[in-house]
């Protein structure tokens, strides 16, 4: 079978077009919640972005007390809090939490929505502190982040796009929880 070069230039394109759908069908999301955390001696105070309301993995534990709201409010149900409405006119939900720390071995225990988002670490005062997640859990260990099991660098390059930058001593958290544990680890503190 021959073709002319108008046919073939239409086959080329009609083929380069369902590449390009494919490709902008399987393109990674944005994160629609991003977590920052100040850990301090005996705390760390979680700054947490949410661009829409959202449910939590897991109701806000004992240890974690919430410090503010802005451009929402708390859902509560029996009297525990389990997620964030955004009110209306507002850009995004910002909540922060404090989660007391007893020890070097911790669950860190951001409010986790049910979809991806990044966790980043910073110490106080010119400590310097990172996160090494437990060897059996449910993250990943790579060097210069830790990840949920499976996660591509064009995800997590879309995450931080949504999120905006970071310390750049910072190592990243990328998560995908289903459940308010996952974070289970050690902080490794290190004075400047």
């Amino acid at each position: 079978m021959r073709w002319s070069s108008t046919e073939g230039g239409a086959r080329v394109w009609i083929a380069l077009a369902a590449v390009a759908t494919s490709v902008i069908a399987t393109s990674p999301a944005s994160a629609q919640v991003c977590h920052s955390g100040n850990v301090e001696d005996s705390a760390i105070v979680w700054r947490t972005t949410a661009l829409d309301s959202t449910r939590f993995v897991a109701p806000l534990p004992d240890d974690t007390q919430v410090e503010s709201i802005e451009g929402g409010t708390l859902v509560r149900e029996d009297g525990r809090v389990v997620g964030l409405e955004r009110l209306a006119g507002s850009r995004a939900v910002v909540l922060v939490t404090r989660q007391r720390l007893d020890g070097e071995n911790v669950t860190l225990r951001p409010p986790l929505a049910p979809e991806l988002q990044r966790v980043v670490l910073a110490g106080s005062g010119g400590e310097s502190v990172s996160f090494a997640p437990a060897l059996d859990g449910a993250l990943e260990r790579h060097v210069g982040y830790h990840a949920s099991h499976d996660l591509s660098w064009q995800t997590r390059r879309a995450v931080d796009g949504s999120c905006g930058a970071s310390d750049a001593h910072a190592i990243p958290i990328y998560v995908m929880p289903t459940s308010g544990d996952e974070l289970r680890g050690t902080l490794v503190r290190a004075s400047a």
